[in-house]
């Protein structure tokens, strides 16, 4: 989708400016979340048969697997963009991450019509980010940790805008509900590790009519939701905190650390202290 690759990034993220020219998703960005701000101009796009329209203000988010085709573009449209891994999502929004798959996991592009105040605070979030990643490259572990704190700070703002929208939301629906409910239970339960007939049982709804509701709200199971929690605390873990293998295995619902580390490695394909090592 994006040609025009300018600026930092890493593993987890890239930055991407004055895009002009968009034809075909990048294979690089295939497996990363797209968030696009329009500044100038106007895009329009094919995704899912469905016509894609965006002008100035519009806000876009494609997760992962979302690929627009037949992209035309104005002469004078202009975009800020930030591509960003579900690993990076998990690791910047930890404490807020149900606001964000609530409002994002739909698999579907999702877009909005940014206010005057929203749009200021996008614009400035990333033009603070292009200092930052102006910076020469001697100095190059902190512009790396400056400018993580403000991806997380940018999609913590994100986060506070889609608050407010699920808050007037609330109780349009049942189904709807009892997927925001479980997808609170699972982020604020200190073990995710646990069988979806647990989170059903405290639902009071059969774990089959549980990933139903997940299937059609969020194109997810279930059992998909609780591996994805669970990998990212495994993951925060390992690469966040000091904690020993054996602890993080205790902390996340493990056994032991052979149970632990074949389940890191058949959903990563790594082991524990590989993925501690790829931070």
């Amino acid at each position: 989708m994006l040609k025009e690759l300018t600026g930092y990034s890493d593993d987890d993220f890239k930055f991407i400016e004055s895009v002009r020219q968009l034809d075909a998703l990048d294979s690089r960005l295939i497996d990363m979340n797209v968030l696009v701000l329009c500044t100038a101009g106007k895009l329009t796009a094919s995704v899912g048969g469905k016509v894609l329209e965006m002008q100035k203000k519009d806000f876009v988010i494609c997760p992962p697997g979302v690929i627009p085709t037949d992209i035309m573009v104005s002469p004078e449209f202009e975009c800020r963009a930030l591509c960003i891994t579900n690993k990076g999502i998990q690791t910047f929004l930890r404490p807020y991450i149900g606001i964000w798959n609530r409002a994002v996991y739909s698999g579907d592009i999702k877009i909005r019509r940014m206010n005057d105040r929203e749009m200021e605070f996008a614009s400035k979030a990333y033009d603070l980010a292009k200092v930052c990643y102006e910076m020469p490259d001697s100095d190059l572990a902190l512009k790396k940790d400056l400018l993580r704190e403000m991806v997380k700070g940018a999609l913590t703002g994100i986060c506070c805008i889609f608050l407010t929208e699920q808050q007037d939301r609330i109780g349009t629906g049942s189904g709807d509900n009892i997927f925001q409910r479980f997808i609170d239970l699972l982020q604020n339960s200190r073990v995710k590790h646990l069988p979806k007939s647990y989170y059903a049982g405290k639902l009071c709804i059969s774990p089959k009519y549980l990933t139903f509701v997940c299937k059609k709200h969020s194109g997810k199971t279930a059992s998909e939701w609780i591996r994805s929690y669970t990998l990212a605390d495994i993951t925060y873990y390992l690469q966040e905190t000091d904690r020993s293998i054996k602890e993080i295995a205790e902390l996340t619902g493990f056994a032991n650390t052979s149970f632990f580390g074949k389940y890191v490695k058949h959903n990563t394909g790594l082991t524990p202290r590989e993925l501690r090592e790829r931070k």
